[in-house]
């Protein structure tokens, strides 16, 4: 009877029908899991309402850091591990779709320097990032809808201008183009990827792959750098 409830109570949060637990749960660990999940929700809960927001079904993870929460839009359902941060000081801040799970010791921000702010971060519905992902989101980052990232993967928008030798690097300034995940995308573990680079929708990134150049829908991608060694079956793209 418990695990019925549960099921029924996360196919709301989650807005999926289809959602089932492992009937092979059992009530002891199934009640533990509950345990820790409403006292996440609780952690949510006063997050939201401290700061006067509009209250969504958000799970706050313990030693979780949310600066300049101001610029936080939520859309939807929120889950944030343990050991969390996330900086939202940008022109854009960072907005967050419905059904977004971040993960264990994430690091996500949106700035490096204050004295030359970045843009921000924009992730779709139904996206989950993976443990220890770092996305720096000083020229953009962008993640579409159903997206799935593995672990320790990295997102870096924003490259050092390095081409006069007689100035130090951190002197000659950086470039920003952006980075833009389209949806349905699948981004194997330990990979990073480089700033202009856009992941087109379909996508399967290998893991350990470092994607330096835009990848086109459909495609199966890996290696340093990253190339394209097939297209996916069945996609009905031209």
């Amino acid at each position: 009877m418990i695990i019925h409830f549960t099921n029924f109570i996360i196919q709301k949060i989650k807005s999926d029908p289809n959602y089932r637990l492992d009937e092979k749960i059992t009530s002891i660990v199934l009640c533990s899991l509950l345990f820790s999940r409403l006292m996440a929700f609780m952690r949510g809960f006063l997050f939201q309402i401290i700061r006067l927001r509009k209250p969504y079904c958000m799970f706050k993870g313990s030693r979780v850091i949310v600066k300049h929460s101001a610029m936080l839009k939520l859309h939807g359902t929120l889950t944030i591990g343990s050991a969390v941060t996330i900086d939202c000081l940008g022109t854009k801040g960072i907005e967050l779709g419905h059904n977004v799970n971040i993960p264990d010791n994430c690091f996500i921000r949106c700035t490096g320097v204050i004295s030359d702010l970045g843009i921000g971060i924009k992730i779709g519905n139904n996206t989950g990032l993976g443990h220890n992902n770092f996305i720096n989101g000083q020229g953009g980052v962008v993640i579409g809808d159903d997206v799935i990232v593995g672990p320790d993967v990295k997102f870096l928008s924003e490259n050092h201008i390095f081409t006069n030798s007689n100035i130090p690097i951190r002197n000659q300034g950086v470039t920003r183009k952006g980075i833009v995940i389209l949806s349905d995308v699948w981004i194997g573990a330990n990979v990073t990827i480089l700033d202009g680079v856009t992941i087109g929708k379909g996508c399967v990134i290998g893991a350990g792959s470092v994607v330096s150049k835009s990848i086109p829908d459909f495609s199966i991608a890996v290696g340093i750098p990253c190339r394209v060694v097939k297209k996916r079956e069945n996609s009905n793209n031209e």
